[in-house]
């Protein structure tokens, strides 16, 4: 059960994530580079801390946000939007 729970956050968490992370690279020349490179700090940032909060506090479940962040970064690169 935590397992599934830690699965769902991180694939929650992935979602948003590794989307802003895709449409940063994407749209590199529309956007100035400190915004871009803003952009994919704070994302990567957050996808990290968000991986060691739950590696720290439920170590058990670690599986989970494994699985979650897999599935979620499969998910945006076959989502269609990739140009």
């Amino acid at each position: 059960m935590l397992s599934f729970v830690t699965f769902c956050i991180a694939f929650f968490i992935g979602i948003w994530g590794f989307a802003q992370i895709v449409g940063t690279f994407q749209n590199l020349g529309v956007f100035r580079p400190s915004y871009s490179a803003y952009l994919l700090v704070i994302w990567t940032i957050i996808l990290s801390a968000v991986y060691f909060l739950l590696k720290h506090f439920i170590p058990s479940a670690i599986g989970g946000t494994n699985w979650g962040y897999i599935i979620s970064l499969i998910v945006i690169l076959c989502s269609g939007r990739i140009r």
